[in-house]
């Protein structure tokens, strides 16, 4: 487990959904999202955290598909876009994919500039997140 104290502060909400997804507490990050969905912004910065586990990043992961769909997604736009501008191909692949959950026409827009991505992966992911959505890729 990480130290979530040593990585975000522990005052924000960004660390108590740090602390909550270390601890395996999705339906406590879903449940509070659903309730007070501007704090969204909050879970993608938890992203940005280094050294960041792979269950943190799927937890996530597994919170944004239960939320996927929902209007509230759209408020992740930007956020997700200057994720998807990050050094980290990872992050800019995971970014492609979230913007695919939130199925909205701005973030059709950032996955067809990431098509053009230097890195395969990341041109990967926006092409199967539009794909999903039944987007037409646009090369």
């Amino acid at each position: 487990m990480q130290n979530a104290s040593k990585i975000l502060p522990l005052s924000s909400k960004r660390g108590d959904f740090f602390q909550q997804l270390d601890g395996g507490q999705l339906e406590r990050v879903i449940d509070t999202l659903r309730v007070s969905p501007h704090f969204l912004v909050d879970l993608i910065d938890v992203l940005s955290a280094e050294p960041l586990d792979i269950h943190i990043r799927l937890g996530v992961s597994a919170v944004l598909e239960a939320l996927s769909g929902s209007e509230e997604m759209t408020t992740i736009i930007p956020s997700l876009n200057r994720l998807t501008h990050h050094e980290k191909a990872y992050l800019r692949s995971d970014a492609c994919y979230f913007l695919g959950l939130v199925n909205h026409s701005d973030a059709e827009m950032i996955l067809q500039f990431m098509l053009l991505d230097l890195d395969a992966e990341v041109r990967a992911a926006a092409k199967e997140a539009l794909e999903m959505n039944g987007m037409a890729v646009m090369n």
